[in-house]
């Protein structure tokens, strides 16, 4: 902290205090003995002492408190102000650097420089010695020099304070410019944040998913024979399991819409063909012959076994729907499904045939798996295994059964993503 006036002061008067020496005469003797004898005067000397020193003391502290708590004040409205924004903090910065040149210069101009430092000593001591020699001649603690030497003293303080506290007040007022230039600032800033347009993410829109699909099958047949007739199925002749008379093939399209991150419906179209003979044996009741014997108690049926082919040829249309779930997220989806499907035949029945499959329908449920492959964002390859099983049949067949179809495939397809604008 730099030397201020008063710190100066003090350090001139106890370097003449020091330094000071002088015999006493028999006047001096003789005025300490006058002096002393009102106990009065003494304890209002004393007190008067005693006040200047604490005067003195809370005015020290006073000036060095005042720069200290300048300094923390504006500390803290730089904390403050760093919170607003980047312009703001520059600003306060460029502020705050320019009233520390200004306060440095103010107290310059008002401090003595250090070549006149000693020519003010200087003069001071002089000014020491000739008082010196009129104190020889008059007495050197007589009541009126000590009040007069106190009002000088403290007339010197208060134009020395005066002096201070030009610099610290000039702080002071730009500090408080500084202030309000950065809050008006903060306040431009925040009416240009506000007034700019608040800019949304774009809401992803959904595109629309077209499959086409290719669909093997094994087709498998469950046989329940009639009761009300005077037919007995004996055998219903069973092709392999994976023999050629068991193929059939399906084409399907249609749309899939997601409707959450995880679920999708579908529905589309479709169209199935096979191409089956069905070989069954069969015996009738009037058509037995009775064999009698020697026995008369004892007679032999010859039962006479027919067998029958049926020509089993679809080609139906439908109308499936369901939905997807997804399993696994990532280049290879994994998904499972379960829907319905509706077909009801085309073909009509020639000659003799006893199944028409123009006039038959079939009601089936659907479970799948699938895996799908994205080529693109729009191109998708999947692979789904799937099991259709009829549950509701209205078969044209005159035959002494009736058929529910059940079969096991495999679906080949592609989903083309069409983006909405």
């Amino acid at each position: 902290m730099k030397n201020l006036p008063d710190d100066e002061l003090f350090e001139q008067l106890g370097s003449r205090l020091r330094n000071y020496q002088e015999a006493p005469d028999e006047l001096v003797w003789k005025n300490i003995a006058t002096a002393t004898q009102s106990k009065t005067k003494d304890g209002v000397a004393w007190i008067d002492h005693t006040a200047l020193g604490i005067a003195l003391a809370s005015l020290l502290f006073l000036v060095t408190l005042q720069p200290a708590a300048l300094q923390s004040e504006q500390k803290a409205i730089a904390k403050d102000m760093n919170r607003i924004t980047p312009e703001v903090n520059a600003n306060f910065n460029k502020s705050e650097r320019n009233n520390n040149n200004t306060e440095s210069q103010t107290i310059n101009s008002k401090t003595p420089s250090d070549h006149q430092r000693p020519q003010a000593i200087a003069k001071s001591n002089s000014t020491s010695a000739s008082d010196e020699g009129h104190q020889s001649q008059a007495p050197l603690f007589s009541d009126d020099a000590t009040k007069e030497s106190v009002s000088a003293n403290e007339t010197q303080l208060v134009a020395n304070d005066s002096r201070h506290d030009e610099p610290i007040l000039a702080t002071e007022a730009k500090a408080t410019d500084s202030t309000q230039q950065i809050s008006k600032v903060a306040s431009d800033s925040l009416a240009k944040a506000t007034d700019e347009p608040t800019i949304l993410p774009k809401k992803k829109k959904r595109g629309m998913n077209f499959y086409f699909a290719l669909s093997p099958s094994m087709n498998y047949r469950q046989v329940t024979p009639l009761q009300n007739d005077n037919v007995v199925v004996t055998q219903v002749v069973n092709e392999g399991v994976f023999s050629a008379q068991r193929f059939g093939i399906a084409f399907e399209t249609g749309w899939q819409l997601p409707i959450s991150s995880s679920f999708e419906i579908y529905i589309g179209l479709s169209y199935y063909h096979q191409n089956q003979t069905l070989l069954y044996r069969f015996n009738r009741g009037d058509g037995n012959d009775i064999v009698t014997t020697d026995n008369p108690m004892a007679f032999k049926i010859n039962v006479s076994e027919h067998g029958q082919k049926v020509n089993y040829q679809m080609n139906n249309i439908g109308l499936q729907t369901g939905f997807l779930y997804q399993l696994k997220a990532g280049p290879l989806t994994q998904k499972i499904g379960a829907g319905l499907w509706y077909q009801h035949g085309l073909h009509q029945k020639s000659q003799g045939d006893t199944y028409n499959n123009a006039q038959s329908g079939y009601l089936a449920y659907q479970i799948l798996y699938r895996n799908e492959y994205a080529f693109s964002n729009q191109l998708k390859m999947y692979v789904q295994p799937n099991f259709t099983q009829s549950f509701y049949t209205t078969e044209s067949l005159n035959e002494p059964f009736q058929l529910k179809p059940y079969s096991v495939g495999l679906s080949l397809g592609l989903i083309y993503t069409w983006q909405r604008k």
